[in-house]
């Protein structure tokens, strides 16, 4: 059976479109078509024998309605993806409005290194032998990952940045 169709599980209010008239604060207080409507997509999809994703909120998964509705559907066979976890402005455009704070730059920085230092490790590893010749970059690629890691200190820096924003301690000096 085809899987061609993917759904954003969320508020209709929720789209970035509407973020002057539904801030995320106010989300709360607007009333729910979720649940309502996700039961009727999945009714219609049971009777054409159809099968989608069903890409969730992240941050409103802990919802026991919305959980048992991403339960129901996986439990007939459709997949289940997360969306985001919130529909937080993304960080380039708090940048260029200059909005964004030096923990947010912190937290995307190393998550950003940890990443591609994932993902280089793992190239290394497919490639085999093949991964750590000139040949190929990625040996050279995954080592200047590794040196702005360490030399640099991405990990254990921004760490202790966003620590001191979240405890109030400041741990760098």
């Amino acid at each position: 059976m085809l899987n061609a169709l993917s759904i954003d599980v969320e508020e209709h209010f929720q789209a970035h479109a509407y973020e002057q008239s539904a801030a995320d604060a106010r989300w709360d207080a607007e009333p729910s078509r979720v649940v309502a409507n996700t039961r009727r997509i999945l009714r219609l999809l049971a009777e054409h024998e159809a099968r989608a994703t069903f890409f969730v909120l992240g941050s409103k998964i802990a919802d026991k309605k919305r959980r048992a509705l991403a339960k129901r559907a996986h439990a007939e066979g459709h997949w289940i993806g997360n969306h985001t976890w919130s529909h937080a402005e993304p960080l380039g455009r708090l940048k260029d409005a200059g909005r964004a704070r030096p923990e947010q730059i912190s937290m995307a920085k190393m998550n950003n290194v940890s990443q591609a230092l994932k993902i280089a490790r793992l190239a290394r590893d497919i490639l085999g032998a093949n991964g750590i010749i000139d040949e190929y970059p990625i040996i050279r690629h995954m080592l200047n990952l590794e040196t702005v890691n360490t030399y640099e200190g991405t990990y254990d820096m921004h760490t202790l940045i966003v620590g001191r924003d979240l405890t109030g301690l400041d741990a760098i000096r």
